[in-house]
């Protein structure tokens, strides 16, 4: 992943990473990597992932939001709309945005089904409004 946030030669300062990971992920090497290139981050407070508030303090310049909608506004309004948002951190997290994006409700099994695969694979229209 940095390897290609190098090679499109994102500024750090126009880089905001959006990052929720699962307890179980060794989030402390993740965000060592991350540093190099994003010069804010944005941490989501959900249940069952790291806790956002420890997460912020590990970095330089962070925030912390109660949801995705939030978290997404912050990382714009950091970066402006010439910048780039990053999300990443663990796979059920950069899905649940990607169905947020879509307006899809995931289920509450956490699975996705044939539908929610066929939507999240259709080009993705961004709102503005949105983010």
């Amino acid at each position: 992943l940095m390897e290609t946030i190098d090679d499109l030669g994102i500024p750090r300062e126009e880089l905001a990473v959006v990052f929720a990971a699962k307890r179980r992920k060794h989030v402390t090497e993740m965000l060592k990597a991350l540093c190099v290139n994003a010069g804010y981050f944005v941490f989501l407070n959900e249940k069952g992932f790291h806790d956002a508030t420890s997460l912020s303090h590990l970095v330089d310049h962070a925030d912390v939001a109660p949801s995705i909608p939030r978290a997404l506004r912050l990382a714009r309004a950091h970066v402006g709309n010439s910048g780039v948002i990053l999300i990443t951190g663990s796979s059920f997290f950069v899905g649940d945005v990607f169905a947020y994006i879509k307006g899809i409700e995931r289920n509450s099994l956490d699975r996705i089904d044939d539908n929610l695969v066929e939507q999240l694979n259709r080009p993705l229209q961004i709102d503005h409004n949105m983010v």
